[in-house]
């Protein structure tokens, strides 16, 4: 496949100067001239509003969890709200690493409402506690569910 060079949402409004676009074209247009796979979008789709399970009256990102790493997490901690936050950890920065912080910042606020609407949909207000994180000594943006002891 031909690679084709990205363009920025600036770029795209100045080439279409003609007429309004919306962030929904600019995405139309990124998505044909990038030629990017229908299970992309799918997959995409999910990141903004996953499955969740309940276990032990605690919320988990199906995608995320891993049995295996739950038992080590809780054995190690001793703690469910602890062994919720870490399994839940999503860094946004190292999922898009080049995007400026104050975008990824951006980004983990629309995927933790995100999150916080869909759980708060399935199970409840009482389980909506998704947020993001930003660690200033790292630059990394995270978000996740539930908070450390």
């Amino acid at each position: 496949m031909d690679s084709i060079k990205s363009f920025d949402f600036s770029s795209f409004v100045n080439a279409n100067k003609d007429h309004a676009v919306t962030g929904i074209d600019y995405v139309r247009a990124i998505y044909v001239n990038h030629e990017l796979a229908s299970d992309f979008i799918v997959c995409f789709a999910r990141f903004l509003w996953p499955s969740f399970n309940i276990l032990n009256d605690k919320v988990f990102v199906a995608e995320l969890f891993d049995p295996e790493m739950f038992e080590r997490h809780l054995s190690l901690s001793k703690s469910l709200d602890e062994t919720q936050f870490w399994m839940n950890l999503l860094e946004i920065t190292g999922v898009f690493d080049e995007l400026p912080t104050e975008q990824a910042m951006e980004v983990a606020l629309i995927i933790s409402e995100s999150w916080n609407s869909k759980i708060f949909k399935e199970f409840g207000a009482e389980y909506a506690v998704a947020r993001r994180i930003y660690d200033e000594e790292y630059g990394e943006v995270f978000v996740t569910i539930g908070s450390r002891s």
